[in-house]
């Protein structure tokens, strides 16, 4: 999954003939675990559907992703399976982690702005930036887990950092996705 990532971040940026050859040699090395163990691709679970989508306009990805909608109980399955929580950190760097888990246990409601402009500046500066929110969010949402004791203090919620880093989407239709991911009713959180 994590090549999967590092390819849709290639597909992104402009051609150049060294990358053209890292990206050939990505989606034959993709292509032939898909192929060769795709029992070890199942345990993925459900995100892997997601970053399928997102390579689909890749002819290889696109015959790809055909041949798994052919194989309905194989589609299924992977929709069935929740995507382990360590499979969100590999997107992210451990210096990123280190500072993601600083904001959400450390940082109290109120104070947050400057380490936000801090967190900007040192890793959404790039052209990957994106897809690193996109990353980021995942994380935040599906592999920290705040303890009670955080839940009932006055440390900046979880909510805040997300609406914040979508806020920090420049384009539409990755804000959109991630809004996609929510629950439409809200009242859930409220019973």
């Amino acid at each position: 999954m994590c090549f999967l990532g590092f390819f849709f971040d290639h597909c992104r940026v402009c051609l150049n003939s060294k990358l053209n050859v890292l990206k050939q040699k990505e989606i034959e090395f993709c292509i032939r675990v898909f192929k060769d163990q795709f029992h070890l691709c199942l345990k993925i679970g459900r995100d892997l559907i997601r970053v399928l989508q997102d390579l689909v306009h890749v002819p290889e990805f696109h015959d790809l992703w055909k041949d798994l909608l052919s194989r309905s109980s194989d589609a299924c399955q992977l929709y069935r399976s929740r995507t382990c929580s360590r499979y969100f950190l590999l997107r992210i760097t451990p210096e990123m982690e280190t500072h993601l888990r600083f904001l959400l246990t450390q940082v109290k409601l109120g104070s947050q702005t400057r380490y936000q402009i801090w967190f900007g500046r040192k890793f959404l500066n790039g052209p990957e930036k994106e897809t690193v929110v996109i990353d980021i969010v995942r994380f935040t949402c599906c592999a920290h887990h705040p303890s009670n004791d955080i839940l009932l203090s006055n440390v900046i919620p979880r909510w805040i950092i997300v609406g914040w880093l979508l806020k920090c989407c420049t384009k539409n239709h990755i804000e959109a996705s991630e809004h996609s991911t929510l629950p439409l009713d809200t009242s859930v959180f409220y019973k």
